[in-house]
């Protein structure tokens, strides 16, 4: 109602509320999976070129194939994870709650 809004103040309408709403749980658990699959995929991409490059110090008992097909499978999840984050507004590179980095690991 009109009479309303002229009982507001200009300091109720011009500044925002400064106050940092809690992050929900299920955006915490979103941007926690990403990141460890992101390390998973880094680390997993690491070992492939060794295994390819024959600079491993082991020998892994699946194919290259297999694994190779496994870095596909995490890659096309880590953008599905992307897209749902984008759809619904998470940003993966908040800060976590308790102090984690927003950051993901790059090689």
């Amino acid at each position: 109602r009109i009479e309303e809004a002229d009982d507001l103040q200009e300091k109720d309408i011009t500044k925002p509320n400064r106050r940092r709403q809690p992050m929900s749980d299920y955006k915490q658990r979103m941007i926690r999976e990403h990141r460890e699959l992101q390390e998973r995929i880094s680390k997993l991409a690491h070992m492939l070129e060794g295994y390819a490059e024959g600079t491993l110090g082991f020998t892994p008992a699946c194919s290259f194939q297999l694994l190779e097909s496994q870095l596909y499978a995490m890659g096309t999840y880590a953008n599905i994870l992307q897209e749902r984050a984008r759809i619904e507004q998470v940003d993966l590179n908040a800060p976590l709650e308790g102090g984690e980095s927003g950051e993901v690991p790059q090689d």
